[in-house]
């Protein structure tokens, strides 16, 4: 139905980024969010229709592609060395808008998966989607609160946000664990209409496998 797209997808969510220039937090994501963005809007076009969740998640990844091709552009642009100050000011602008959108963009992709799986009576499934939503819910709100401590003029050093910064690292880890265990198994016992007779353990890849084994003990 498109969740092994938006699982994928959500994993291209981690920031593994190559500085290029000496300007902070200005560099190239080796995983881009535009190509995650795009993955899950691929995906989200199957699902829309099956949930309200869904048809506002897939319109709320529209910004987000537009902001992920904008830090796209201003990776490669910081090689060259073009308008570092205005890039860094940029990159700033983009990571607040990225946080703020995403946010919203996963809070009703989980809503989505909530009503869908009450829907076809796997609570276990809609159980795991709260605890997430909570979750991530709890790690947005931090993480665009201590970017904004970070450039606002207040005198706050980073000494001082470093215990905060691995407090919030910690709730992303968290976030993308349980989101990617939700959506494995959505993936693996939600299905389209007439499938649903189909083995969920009958996956032939052995990264499929092993994540049968790690997460889909149960529903």
């Amino acid at each position: 139905m498109g969740f092994g797209l938006i699982f994928y997808g959500f994993l291209m969510m981690v920031e593994i980024s190559i500085r290029t220039s000496a300007v902070a937090n200005v560099g190239i994501d080796i995983f881009p969010d535009l190509a995650g963005y795009l993955l899950m809007l691929a995906a989200a076009n199957r699902l829309d229709g099956y949930a309200k969740g869904f048809t506002l998640f897939r319109r709320s990844l529209y910004p987000l592609i537009v902001v992920g091709t904008l830090s796209l552009a201003i990776g490669y642009l910081s090689i060259f060395s073009i308008a570092l100050p205005l890039l860094e000011t940029l990159t700033t602008v983009c990571r607040i808008c990225s946080l703020l959108f995403q946010g919203v963009a996963f809070f009703f992709l989980f809503a989505g998966i909530i009503s869908l799986a009450k829907e076809v009576e796997l609570p276990g499934i809609a159980t795991r989607a709260r605890y997430t939503t909570v979750v991530g819910t709890v790690y947005y709100v931090f993480q665009t609160v201590l970017i904004l401590l970070e450039v606002l003029p207040i005198g706050i050093s980073q000494k001082t946000l470093a215990p905060f910064t691995v407090v919030s690292m910690m709730a992303w880890l968290v976030f993308l664990l349980l989101g990617e265990i939700v959506l494995f198994n959505c993936y693996r016992y939600i299905c389209y209409e007439g499938e649903e007779t189909l083995d969920p353990m009958a996956i032939e890849s052995p990264i499929a496998k092993v994540l049968n084994k790690l997460f889909g003990k149960n529903k």
